[in-house]
């Protein structure tokens, strides 16, 4: 979920967001027993500057994308006072 504020520019790190969808609270299930740990996970998953970010579609009526920096800084403007529950945001990272 972005933060939302209308009339606003917002920022959002891609990068934490991915990653802390891979920050389990109980311990891993794996096939492989070198990912039974966050850390083991975390260190696989690289650093913010080896990935490229693409938001592929997004609804522009009420989100401008303004820019995404290198480091999967995401910066954004509100336009309307509140997305509706069929707006979208589509972004896919890309190891490098």
């Amino acid at each position: 979920n972005l933060e939302w504020d209308a009339n606003t520019t917002k920022t959002v790190n891609l990068y934490d967001v991915y990653t802390h969808n891979f920050t389990p609270s109980t311990p891993l299930i794996s096939s492989n027993s070198v990912f039974t740990t966050a850390t083991a996970l975390t260190n696989v998953l690289g650093e913010a500057g080896d990935y490229d970010y693409l938001v592929t579609d997004y609804d522009a009526s009420c989100i401008t994308i303004e820019s995404i920096s290198a480091t999967g800084v995401m910066t954004y403007d509100c336009t309307t006072t509140a997305p509706t529950s069929l707006s979208y945001l589509n972004i896919i990272l890309i190891k490098k």
